[in-house]
């Protein structure tokens, strides 16, 4: 089954910040939209998605774990997405 992708502004933003390997990376994790992680030589990526009601796939922000607290950047990423998927709905 296919799925449709959404994506938020917070997102769209912080996916325009990486440079040209690192989207590349992350795009294709995104197609295959399994668990949203993905690793460059420099890097860490975590990306928080959710399936909306109608089944889309809405990334909702993406991060850096690399060098970071694990525990504290799953809190901070989970609050972030949790925070940002309430505005989404709202927009909808």
């Amino acid at each position: 089954m296919a799925w449709e992708v959404e994506t938020t502004n917070e997102y769209d933003v912080w996916f325009m910040e990486q440079n040209d390997d690192n989207q590349a990376s992350i795009r294709m994790r995104v197609e295959l939209l399994k668990e949203l992680r993905t690793q460059t030589e420099n890097h860490v990526f975590r990306v928080a998605f959710i399936f909306d009601e109608k089944r889309n796939a809405v990334l909702l922000i993406g991060g850096d774990k690399k060098g970071k607290d694990e525990k504290r950047f799953y809190q901070d990423l989970i609050k972030q997405a949790e925070a940002i998927y309430r505005q989404y709905k709202k927009r909808k």
